[in-house]
């Protein structure tokens, strides 16, 4: 049984969810620098979904963080379950976090003077991941700071190669060729939809301009079907929801104006200027 502190983890009830029945493979505690908080990282045998799994090993293990308040000698589940989703737990098969916590070895689960360090390598395929994050105490909170996410497999490559053809489509956007932007738009967005790669690049961009230049010809059906496609695989790519509310706007559809209007205002880090546009539109449409 993994003891820290003097403390038995075994009998915190967020401990014994995750761990009863389970085969453990190892689990590890370190104390933030500077905190009241130790996390434990513990790590469980895999049994479901194998069919879907890679020749990663990785995609085998099921790890959790545990923020054990050393003050209160509880686990403070809602910091664990940040921590846990901030960090992909569960993202197994997702190059963007490392395919989860179970390419954490607890080799490269260590403490400098200042902070817990989690440096993780996930290769699936021929994409090959390499995460960095660390946690760190502010304000009676634990954080999770991501220092990079490098893809160094034949998917960067890829990435490489559809973020110049985006530039290539913004040149031309930008000198009145708006068709001969949507082609190559279209090609990048077919890839997305089917291609080996699907997610490398910025597509979360090329969407999100395929879609504005559709709405730009006043093309408003293609328009509206691969903003909304981009506002559910992008939810936080706030534009996309402006975009959204001015097509509606044109398009006679008030009321989904309105509600893309106020999505839009309710979004982090808006600039004064969209922040006024946006207030405006509002103000002419509810007259």
């Amino acid at each position: 049984m993994l003891q820290a502190q003097n403390v038995e983890l075994h009998t915190q009830p967020a401990y014994q969810h995750f761990t009863t029945g389970k085969n453990i493979l190892y689990q590890k505690a370190l104390i933030v620098p500077h905190s009241p908080f130790m996390i434990v990282l513990v790590a469980v045998r895999r049994t479901e979904d194998v069919a879907n799994w890679s020749q990663d090993p990785a995609d085998g293990i099921h790890a959790r963080l545990f923020a054990y308040d050393l003050i209160n000698r509880r686990i403070d589940e809602e910091q664990s379950d940040m921590l846990n989703q901030q960090i992909g737990a569960d993202k197994f098969y997702d190059p963007d976090y490392c395919g989860g916590l179970g390419s954490l070895n607890p080799d490269d689960f260590k403490v400098d003077n200042k902070r817990l360090i989690m440096r993780r390598f996930y290769a699936a395929g021929t994409i090959r991941s390499n995460c960095s994050d660390e946690i760190v105490y502010s304000n009676g909170k634990l954080f999770i700071q991501k220092e990079r996410v490098v893809d160094t497999g034949l998917g960067a490559e890829v990435g490489k190669e559809r973020m110049a053809a985006n530039q290539q489509a913004l040149q031309l956007y930008q000198q009145g060729n708006i068709l001969g932007a949507i082609a190559i738009w279209e090609q990048l967005y077919g890839y997305w939809q089917n291609g080996p790669y699907a997610t490398a690049g910025p597509m979360h961009e090329i969407l999100n301009n395929l879609g504005f230049a559709y709405y730009k010809i006043k093309d408003f059906r293609k328009s509206e079907k691969i903003l909304l496609e981009c506002k559910k695989a992008f939810p936080d790519r706030a534009i996309v929801s402006l975009n959204l509310a001015d097509l509606y706007r044109d398009d006679g559809q008030v009321s989904e104006a309105i509600k893309y209007y106020e999505a839009f205002l309710e979004s982090p880090n808006l600039t004064a200027n969209q922040i006024a546009y946006a207030k405006q539109q509002l103000d002419a449409l509810k007259r």
